[in-house]
């Protein structure tokens, strides 16, 4: 997560510079970023300065999930941190909405050639997914 944080900011904000403007402060692990909320939000006070979590759904209720960071963060006298929660495989937001991603650059192809790749590495992990990718002309029998 750090690393697409780290290659996103800079993308949505290119004035902004990271240790300057930004800072991302990456966690061992879910358990360690819950159990560090309370004690970082209180021990942070410094003007101006937001907080923004961001946590994996995995298999978790995602409004349940939600809540309670948004507690642990509301009882830390930080009410205004910002909780977004991968609601599905945090990879997904890589890929995003290839659609939206084309029409706000102005390009095509990108979510055929995404799909085209996701094709190729279901293939090369799964000799059964190769079967399923292959296109057989009419007629021609499961053994070739």
């Amino acid at each position: 997560m750090a690393e697409m944080l780290r290659g996103l900011i800079p993308a949505l904000f290119p004035e902004w510079r990271e240790r300057v403007d930004w800072q991302l402060v990456p966690h061992e692990g879910k358990t360690d970023l819950i159990r560090s909320i309370p004690r970082k939000l209180r021990a942070w006070r410094e003007p101006g300065v937001r907080f923004v979590v961001v946590h994996d759904q995995d298999q978790a209720d995602c409004l349940q999930l939600k809540g309670t960071l948004t507690e642990l963060c509301r009882d830390a006298g930080r009410s205004d941190t910002l909780v977004r929660i991968a609601c599905r495989e945090l990879e997904a937001w890589y890929l995003g909405d290839l659609a939206a991603v084309e029409a706000g650059l102005g390009v095509t192809g990108i979510a055929k050639e995404v799909s085209h790749r996701l094709l190729e590495m279901e293939a090369m992990a799964s000799p059964a997914a190769s079967r399923l990718t292959k296109r057989r002309p009419p007629n021609e029998s499961e053994s070739t």
